[in-house]
C-alpha cells in the first residue's frame, strides 16, 4: 500500500511520515499528565520534561531540508538516529525514576503523557532509521 502525501510539493516516504506523525504525538503528550497520583497530576511543563521535544528538531529538519552533516556516513547515522535514541533513553529514565513506596507497595506514578512520549520516541527512532537508509 503506497501512501502519497505531499508537503510543499515534496513527496514524503514512509520514514519521513513516521517522523512527522511521531513528532505530532510527542507534542500532544506534553499536555497530558506525566505524573499521575490520582489526587495530584503534573504535565511536562511542570516537570520540565518539555525539553525532551528539542531532540525532535533535527529529525524534523532532516525531513524538510536533507543535509549531510559529516562526510562519513557512520557519523550521519549517529546524528540522525541518535536524537530518537536519546529521547527514548531519557524518557525511560524518567519513567523508571517515578517509582515510590505507597502504603507498603511499590508503585510507578508515571502518567499517560510519559508513555505516549516514549512510544513517539521509539517511532521517531524507527522513522529516522528508515529515512537515513533511503538517503545514504
Amino acid at each position: 500500500m503506497k501512501i502519497d502525501i505531499k508537503i510543499n510539493s515534496k513527496d514524503l516516504d514512509k520514514g519521513q511520515l513516521i517522523i512527522l506523525v511521531s513528532t505530532f504525538f510527542a507534542f500532544i503528550s506534553l499536555f497530558l499528565p506525566w505524573v499521575n497520583a490520582a489526587f495530584v497530576s503534573a504535565s511536562s511543563f511542570q516537570m520540565n520534561t518539555f525539553l525532551f521535544i528539542l531532540l525532535y528538531i533535527l529529525p524534523v529538519y532532516q525531513v524538510f531540508n536533507r543535509r549531510k552533516f559529516f562526510i562519513d556516513p557512520t557519523h550521519n547515522f549517529i546524528v540522525e538516529v541518535g536524537a530518537g535514541v536519546l529521547a527514548t533513553f531519557f524518557t525511560i529514565i524518567f519513567i523508571l525514576t517515578r517509582s515510590t513506596n505507597l502504603f507498603g507497595h511499590s508503585v510507578n506514578l508515571s502518567g499517560s503523557g510519559s508513555y505516549l512520549f516514549l512510544f513517539s520516541s521509539l517511532a521517531l527512532t524507527y522513522g529516522s532509521y528508515l529515512d537515513y537508509q533511503k538517503n545514504k
